[in-house]
């Protein structure tokens, strides 16, 4: 296999998972960001949710995160309120309307994961999560340019 098949592979996988996603949200009057940021704040074990949690957890740009939230508040999904702790902070919780998704988010999630590990052993399963583990680590690891990997 030459080099390009892997990055060609994971573009494949990336935009069908998208789509698939995309589909799922679409029920729900959501975008696959938009679902996932509300099961972060739905399934989160925090106390007090913030957008710099969101980001940290999602992997995303702060301006991409505060656009997603406030499409969320005009839905009327969540709320956002200054943190009594620190007024710099602002504590994001699910409305009622919100927490009303939690199980469809739930199965959602779930049917994904399912459809993607559809004809996978429990062994292949747990071998591609630790492959995909390895890999993103390589990424977040090493700067290309620095390495010389990369030139203009």
């Amino acid at each position: 296999m030459n080099s390009t098949q892997l990055i060609k592979r994971i573009q494949n996988l990336s935009g069908e998972f998208a789509k698939s996603r995309n589909r799922q949200m679409k029920k729900y009057g959501l975008t696959s960001m938009q679902g996932d940021v509300m099961r972060y704040i739905l399934f989160s074990d925090k106390e007090e949710v913030t957008a710099a949690d969101v980001v940290q957890y999602l992997g995303r740009a702060q301006s991409n995160i505060a656009g997603v939230l406030e499409r969320l508040e005009e839905k009327e999904l969540i709320t956002r309120e200054i943190s009594i702790q620190d007024a710099r902070k602002s504590i994001i919780r699910p409305t009622e309307k919100g927490m009303g998704l939690y199980d469809a988010l739930n199965k959602s999630a779930y049917v994904i994961e399912q459809i993607m590990r559809n004809g996978m052993s429990d062994l292949e399963y747990e071998q591609f999560l630790h492959l995909l583990d390895i890999a993103l680590q390589n990424l977040k690891d090493i700067d290309l340019e620095k390495e010389g990997v990369l030139h203009d």
